[in-house]
């Protein structure tokens, strides 16, 4: 059996946000990360980037960034990622300093029972399509609504906040722009904390690959902006993380599997490494045995919802309300390669993540000290 890596609670993206929130004097929801507590208590920065590489884990900067890169240079130390891996979870945690139970954005595609309908979130649309919903602009907010750290940071703290991403909030539309706007703020004589997204390298590892030739360029463009950027700053702690890692991998059909399907009240939901099955009342006893005839344990780890409560899997505190019915009857968690996705014809991607693999859940902390 592959050993599953487990997500670590007292040293994960949430950690990184709380100590954000210390040092502008901002009311903690968790224990910030010691490393990072340290180092901004003792030079006390005017100005603090928090840079997120979408899919840069340790695996990626290992793969495609020799040992005297910028970025390797500067790495601390790893850390680990929430559960799942994933963009949504794990974005979410960061920007918020919640785990995700807490504030509810639990992956890519949800079940959510009010309206009966699996919703990708972050696109605001039903599962899989591009359609939004008829009756909300923004649904997802309304349903799992958040306060952001740059809005308690300018709502309680000693500084101000910002924050920069392709979809909302502060649109950016290439590194140019987000140059440009962060050496004007980091220019002014105000304290303040900055969020960057960067929707890569993910969107290249997606489509070709975690060891593809097109994911190293890009890593190196980060790679090469980071250090540029950072000649240019004074009094400025650049943190640089990611949500997740990457994995090559091998899609699983439910479609091949009649004798699971028919167990099944509505298609798999969440991700395509860490699948949410809701079954039907008569199956629940017999489900994880009928599971590991058709999927292999070399694969998959199944557990039920009352196990995922009691292991606190998707992070301590109180859960938001929907939780339970957006983590079914059972996960099924990646171990190995293999992803479960409905038939041949899903949507499916050469590398992913929110699996129990290494690659998956360990993902960098770096800090750049700009003097």
């Amino acid at each position: 059996m592959n050993s599953p890596v487990f997500p670590d609670y007292t040293n994960c993206p949430a950690n990184v946000a709380n100590s954000i929130l210390k040092h502008f004097k901002c009311a903690q929801f968790h224990p910030g990360m010691p490393i990072l507590d340290e180092i901004l208590e003792r030079n006390n920065y005017k100005h603090v980037i928090l840079y997120l590489a979408d899919g840069l884990g340790c695996a990626q900067m290992e793969e495609h960034l020799d040992t005297e890169s910028f970025l390797r240079k500067h790495m601390v130390s790893t850390f680990s990622s929430v559960f799942p891996p994933t963009t949504t979870a794990s974005t979410t945690t960061y920007t918020t300093g919640l785990m995700p139970n807490e504030h509810g954005w639990l992956g890519w595609n949800m079940y959510i029972k009010e309206i009966d309908e699996i919703v990708t979130l972050f696109r605001n649309c039903i599962r899989d399509t591009f359609i939004p919903f008829s009756f909300s602009d923004d649904y997802a907010e309304e349903r799992y609504p958040n306060r952001y750290l740059h809005q308690i940071i300018n709502e309680t703290g000693d500084g101000k906040g910002y924050f920069y991403f392709p979809f909302k909030w502060t649109i950016y539309k290439d590194h140019q722009q987000l140059r440009n706007e962060v050496l004007e703020l980091c220019s002014k004589d105000e304290k303040n904390y900055l969020y960057l997204y960067d929707t890569q390298p993910d969107s290249i590892l997606h489509k070709d690959g975690a060891k593809s030739q097109t994911a190293k360029e890009k890593i190196i463009e980060i790679n090469q902006w980071l250090e540029s950027i950072s000649k240019e700053l004074k009094d400025t702690l650049i943190i640089v993380c990611a949500d997740h890692g990457h994995l090559d991998v091998t899609p699983v059909h439910v479609s091949d599997a009649p004798e699971i399907e028919k167990m099944m009240i509505r298609p798999t939901s969440l991700e395509p490494r860490a699948s949410v099955f809701h079954i039907k009342e008569e199956f629940k006893s017999s489900f994880k045995e009928e599971f590991f005839k058709v999927y292999s344990k070399e694969d998959f780890i199944v557990y039920s919802a009352e196990e995922v409560k009691n292991m606190q899997l998707f992070g301590t505190g109180e859960s938001r309300e929907g939780f339970d019915d957006s983590i079914g009857d059972f996960i099924a968690i990646a171990i190995s390669d293999k992803m479960i996705i409905d038939t041949p014809d899903s949507f499916k991607l050469k590398s992913h993540h929110a699996g129990f693999t290494s690659d998956e859940m360990e993902i960098p902390l770096i800090l750049i000290d700009c003097k």
